[in-house]
């Protein structure tokens, strides 16, 4: 009955997988396809464009600034005189005032130069944030991939065993029926197949969420698609391992914020040097009339009889140019700006400080990174020859069960010990590769 169970369960979840998508990928195509669908890497693209429009636009700090204003006015009349000297209107209905400016400064204590050689290192930081952020991402999906390809081969040699015992177990149910072995080594196989079956189902879980997390990374909806990776395991040959990480972004990125430090100092110094500016413009003033007439009645003590009138109707239009050269010297805020600059320079100390203490701490990754692959290493070859014992102790267990030379229990010892030892193998197979993928990234190698 179990056994028919087992088959039509079997049947229907390939009718499932059947229903479903299934995509092979190996780990270049993996790796190729984290990349482009991370999240975290379309940010550090957005955050290295962000910082070339910054520069541009830094750039345009040398050349000239131009601006232009323009004003039309509708206001009532004003009476500019109303009495003996006479009458006078301003008319300003519709009066107008534009010009343009040309502003280019000519010294601003070296904040142009600084500020653009600020913006240049943003850049550098940006690329360097997106070298580090593909080397993570690349070492989470081969973690992922072959952390999948694992349980992927454990949950194979599990169903592999599940056959052998399915096996034996039809064996020794003949021969309890021939009177050739006893119920109780038919109760021993069932107890072995009870807890294969258990193992089974959780290595069923762990595979599902294997599955999902590698979906998750290179963008493969999981709900509708079954991802299979390619288990064919590379064998491990670490030719040389060099320490030298002077490739790797974080490095870089400590050496780069010690650069933007020291122009901060020189940025906060300029703040209180001395500024040259020079300015051209152009000016138009119109469309303003006055109207009215003068009374002159005396011309200094001479009184003059009749007095003289002098009609006034004049419209004003100015066109004025405009040159102005501007210089801004600080001086009470030198005591306050010589706080600043020591604090600027206290600031870039530390940039240093934290660049040494950092540089150790990688240098210390980069050397575990090595012990791990070469334990790795290690561990692969012990588990090569405890595989081989375990596969000639079955072998042996099973000449001699066939002749009744042992007893059950110490075939299914030797059978459970190979299915251990396989295990083992696989683990540290896959974990020597997750290791070469951790020593890669500490590196700067991908």
């Amino acid at each position: 009955m179990k056994k028919t169970s087992c088959i039509f369960l079997t049947f229907f979840s390939l009718l499932s997988v059947g229903a479903q998508d299934t995509l092979r990928l190996d780990i270049d195509q993996c790796r190729k396809r984290a990349l482009e669908y991370s999240q975290n890497m379309q940010r550090s693209n957005n955050a290295l464009q962000q910082a070339e429009l910054t520069r541009k636009s830094m750039v345009t700090n040398f050349f000239p600034q131009v601006g232009g204003s323009a004003t039309v006015m509708y206001i009532e009349d004003q009476h500019l005189l109303d009495g003996q000297m006479g009458s006078l209107d301003m008319l300003m209905h519709g009066a107008y005032m534009c010009g343009f400016t040309l502003q280019q400064p000519l010294f601003a204590g070296g904040k142009i130069v600084n500020g653009h050689r600020l913006t240049k290192v943003g850049v550098e930081v940006a690329k360097e944030q997106q070298r580090q952020q593909q080397a993570q991402t690349l070492a989470e999906v081969e973690n992922a991939y072959w952390t999948y390809v694992a349980v992927l081969s454990k949950e194979r040699l599990l169903d592999e065993y599940c056959r052998n015992l399915d096996t034996l177990f039809s064996q020794v149910e003949s021969s309890v029926a021939a009177g050739m072995a006893t119920d109780y080594d038919l109760l021993q196989v069932s107890s072995a197949r009870s807890n294969l079956a258990y193992q089974r189902l959780r290595t069923r879980g762990g595979v599902t969420l294997c599955r999902l997390s590698l979906s998750r990374l290179v963008g493969v909806p999981s709900d509708n698609t079954v991802l299979l990776p390619d288990t064919t395991l590379p064998s491990a040959n670490p030719t040389s391992l060099s320490p030298d990480f002077s490739s790797r972004p974080e490095l870089r990125l400590l050496q780069l914020a010690v650069d933007a430090a020291d122009l901060q100092v020189k940025m906060k110094r300029a703040d209180y040097l001395p500024t040259l500016g020079v300015g051209l413009g152009y000016n138009w003033v119109g469309n303003i009339t006055l109207q009215g007439g003068l009374t002159l009645s005396q011309l200094g003590a001479i009184p003059i009889n009749p007095p003289v009138e002098i009609p006034i109707d004049k419209t004003i239009d100015i066109h004025t140019p405009v040159l102005a050269i501007s210089l801004s010297v600080p001086i009470t805020q030198w005591w306050q700006g010589s706080y600043e600059i020591r604090k600027a320079k206290l600031e870039a100390q530390n940039s240093r400080l934290e660049q040494e203490k950092n540089t150790d701490l990688l240098r210390l990754e980069v050397q575990q990174a090595i012990h791990n692959v070469e334990s790795g290493c290690a561990l692969i070859a012990s588990s090569e020859q405890a595989l081989a014992a375990a596969e000639e102790q079955l072998r042996v267990a099973q000449n001699r069960y066939s002749v009744n030379m042992i007893p059950l229990s110490d075939l299914l010892d030797a059978q459970a010990k190979r299915q251990q030892a396989l295990s083992d193998y696989i683990e540290a197979r896959t974990q020597y590769l997750i290791y070469m993928a951790e020593y890669r990234r500490v590196t700067g190698r991908d």
